[in-house]
């Protein structure tokens, strides 16, 4: 076994979010695809691909045994993104709804 995979041993679940997410979850072929086989896709090795962002892919893969993806779309339009701070009650419900599902996530796998 690698060192890294030994460490994966020890290693948090991986966690990507991507925030003012706007596009639909699709494959190469452009199929509807969840949030786990999206990141997986983005990790996959590239034919061609240059040599630090397959590094980088590999990485992951070999250190993190447990990888998720969260998308959550933008929070409100423009207009009232720099106002948010004094009313938070105005942000996109999708957005809330996200956030809540990403916290619930992360609390429920939190070592204690």
């Amino acid at each position: 076994m690698s060192l890294r995979g030994e460490l994966a041993d020890h290693m948090p679940h991986f966690v990507w979010m991507l925030r003012d997410f706007s596009l639909q979850l699709t494959d190469r072929q452009g199929r509807r695809i969840d949030g786990a086989q999206y990141l997986e896709e983005a990790l996959a090795p590239r034919e061609g691909g240059a040599r630090d962002r397959e590094a980088v892919r590999s990485h992951v893969r070999s250190a993190f045994r447990e990888r998720s993806l969260f998308t959550l779309p933008r929070p409100a339009p423009d207009e009232l993104l720099s106002k948010l701070g004094g009313a938070p009650g105005r942000t996109n419900p999708a957005f809330n709804a996200r956030v809540n599902e990403l916290q619930t996530f992360v609390h429920a796998r939190i070592k204690r």
